[in-house]
């Protein structure tokens, strides 16, 4: 065996991961990070009066960084449920944080700013279906093009 390729390139067949792959795969790492950080700072609150109950932030922040964890971890390693969750995951979080804005958090804040808040909910979403439409990412993960 030449040293060249014992120490050069792979001769395993590789498959490049999708850049829109790589963008959702780094976004969904930063929305996990933010949970960790909700998960370890809910341990030490701070003297203001909360409108959820103390063990509220530690649960979600716990469940979201699961969540979000599973989800990059699946992504960057090309696993084939992935994708749905994914999508799923993104629908259920949308939903989630509508139902905790509207019955939880009280703020005028909040009344102010729901339009926006509506419209990023809505393009987060449209964006990870249309991810997860494009041929090359359907290729990643081993699903078929139609």
């Amino acid at each position: 065996m030449l040293l060249e390729s014992r120490w050069g390139r792979s001769h395993l067949k590789s498959h490049k991961r999708p850049r829109l792959l790589f963008w959702l795969g780094l976004g969904i790492v930063g929305f996990t990070l933010s949970y960790l950080i909700r998960l370890v700072l809910s341990f030490v609150p701070p003297d203001l009066p909360l409108s959820v109950p103390p063990w509220y932030l530690p649960l979600t922040g716990a469940i979201w960084c699961a969540a979000g964890s599973a989800t990059a971890y699946g992504l960057f390693r090309g696993l084939s449920w992935a994708p749905g969750l994914t999508r799923w995951g993104s629908v259920v979080y949308v939903a989630w944080y509508w139902l905790d804005r509207i019955f939880l958090a009280v703020s005028d804040y909040l009344r102010l700013t729901w339009p926006m808040a509506l419209v990023i909910s809505l393009l987060a979403i449209v964006c990870i279906f249309w991810v997860f439409s494009r041929p090359a990412v359907r290729g990643h993960f081993g699903e078929k093009h139609s």
